[in-house]
């Protein structure tokens, strides 16, 4: 709750250079504490252990914070709130709450095959397409 506000993003309307200016630049989300986790490789066969963890997480009504990213590539670093999966033959699309884009589901999708998450293009991910995608605040380290 914000006094006089209806919610986050009136405020945010309305303080957007205060918030972004509190919150540093694009840069400086590289080191916060918990993503020392991304300068190690993401290999396949975690990538689908993630996979499966999520939907486990979801179908106990566990949402789960993920980091989805490209490194050593600045293409992507954010945070995606995973509350629902769909899975098909071949795939499973997670949906995701953005906070880039609150008005509508993000779909985070995995490949079977590929082993291979992938995200679609959007305004601040505009080529698309494969992201590493790893549990936030999930153990003790991270």
């Amino acid at each position: 709750m914000i006094p006089g506000y209806a919610n986050l993003r009136e405020f945010s309307r309305d303080y957007t250079h205060l918030l972004q200016r509190e919150c540093g630049s694009a840069w400086q989300s590289y080191f916060q504490r918990g993503h020392w986790r991304m300068i190690f490789p993401f290999p396949r066969s975690h990538q689908r252990g993630t996979a499966t963890e999520l939907v486990a997480a979801v179908q106990e009504h566990r949402p789960q914070v993920v980091h989805v990213l490209r490194f050593p590539s600045l293409a992507i670093n954010h945070a995606l709130l995973i509350y629902g999966a769909e899975k098909t033959s071949g795939e499973t699309r997670f949906l995701a709450y953005d906070p880039n884009n609150a008005d509508a589901p993000a779909v985070l999708t995995f490949n079977e095959a590929e082993r291979r998450f992938t995200l679609p293009a959007n305004h601040y991910f505009p080529e698309g397409g494969p992201v590493s995608v790893y549990t936030v605040f999930s153990g003790l380290l991270y």
